[in-house]
């Protein structure tokens, strides 16, 4: 009876430990998940492929150009008889991979963007928007048949580096109404991104300069609802 009861006050014991061992194993993983470096991807990393919007088929090309591109500088100047509308003042910086329009990256481990941008012009927003290439519907041979997901900043926004989150982007009903899909197909998604563009959406006649100093996608090494179901 003596040794049994030795045995079970020394089960309960290491019972008993085992449960504090746990208790601070579990705080040290959630306190420690908000202090690990972010996941960071720089879209302004040298070799990045990137293009503004001066395609030599357009007649307005000369409108648009570079006026320091290391330094992501362009200037947009259009003249009233200039048809602009199917392709705005806008950088595009390309995410697909070995020139593919088909295959990009999966963004889907990133929760937000960083953007620092100087603007100089009269427009009301500067919009950032994300393509997405869907195999059910886009082509290699359409870029604007890859899903749009947009965003409009207000300038005074923008005024200072700002970080915004994925969650923003929506898909705009011009494009909705375009590709006349349905309705599960009009949703965000960012499984297959190919391009990010920032641009000016207005039609302005003035004189339009952008600056990008800082665009980068950023989100946790670990998700928090991923720690929380391994803890459980």
């Amino acid at each position: 009876m003596a040794l049994r009861m030795r045995f079970d006050v020394s089960s309960d014991r290491n019972g008993f430990w085992w449960i504090v061992v746990g208790i601070v194993m579990t705080i040290a993983a959630v306190v420690g998940r908000e202090y690990l470096p972010q996941r960071s991807l720089d879209l302004l990393a040298p070799g990045r492929p990137l293009y503004i919007s001066n395609d030599p088929s357009r007649p307005w090309a000369s409108r648009v150009r570079w006026v320091d591109e290391r330094a992501h500088h362009f200037q947009c100047h259009y003249t009233a008889q200039d048809n602009f509308s199917e392709e705005p003042c806008s950088v595009t910086f390309v995410l697909s991979r070995d020139g593919e329009a088909t295959h990009g990256i999966d963004l889907q481990r990133f929760d937000s963007l960083h953007l620092d941008v100087v603007y100089q012009g009269a427009s009301r927003f500067v919009r950032v928007a994300i393509r997405n290439f869907d195999s059910r519907f886009s082509r290699a041979d359409d870029g604007n048949s890859a899903r749009m997901q947009s965003a409009s900043l207000r300038v005074r926004d923008v005024a200072a580096p700002l970080t915004m989150s994925l969650s923003e982007l929506t898909v705009p009903e011009w494009w909705i109404a375009q590709h006349d899909l349905p309705r599960e197909f009009n949703t965000a998604s960012l499984d297959n991104a190919v391009s990010v563009t920032i641009d000016l959406p207005e039609r302005l006649k003035a004189p339009q300069e952008l600056r990008i100093r800082g665009l980068s996608l950023q989100g946790q090494w670990i998700q928090r609802e991923t720690l929380y179901f391994a803890i459980l």
